[in-house]
């Protein structure tokens, strides 16, 4: 199987780890990144929520203590991801209206390589 290595996912692998030579360590890894960013995201409210609680108990106002710990920020990457999700489920809704073939996906791929029980090899192409 050829992966561009423009992709979104061959940078965004490459830049954590060495990328695998087969579809299933490749798919498997991509998935891990994407439960790593999750809990990234998850913790990093979590910290803000805490520390705006601390700063209501203590008595700083509302308004200055988002502005302090950086609310904004984390609101800004909750709604990304909230984007995100969005674009990845209409994307799953309108591909068979645009005739796309779900085998030509990265995600097609892996799921025909377990049906089939083998792990294609990558290529990686400029």
């Amino acid at each position: 199987m050829k992966i561009s290595k423009k992709s979104w996912h061959f940078r965004w692998i490459s830049h954590t780890f060495d990328p695998p030579e087969n579809l299933c360590g490749y798919f498997w890894l991509l998935v891990l990144l994407f439960v790593l960013l999750i809990v990234r995201i998850g913790l990093i409210l979590l910290v803000c929520l805490v520390a705006l609680s601390f700063a209501l108990v203590v008595g700083i106002s509302c308004w200055e203590s988002a502005i302090k710990l950086g609310f904004g920020y984390s609101a800004a990457i909750a709604i990304g991801v909230v984007g995100a999700v969005t674009l990845v489920i209409c994307g799953i809704a309108y591909a068979p209206r645009a005739k796309r073939k779900f085998d030509a996906t990265l995600t097609g791929q892996w799921l025909r390589a377990k049906k089939d029980r083998i792990c294609p090899l990558l290529e990686w192409e400029d």
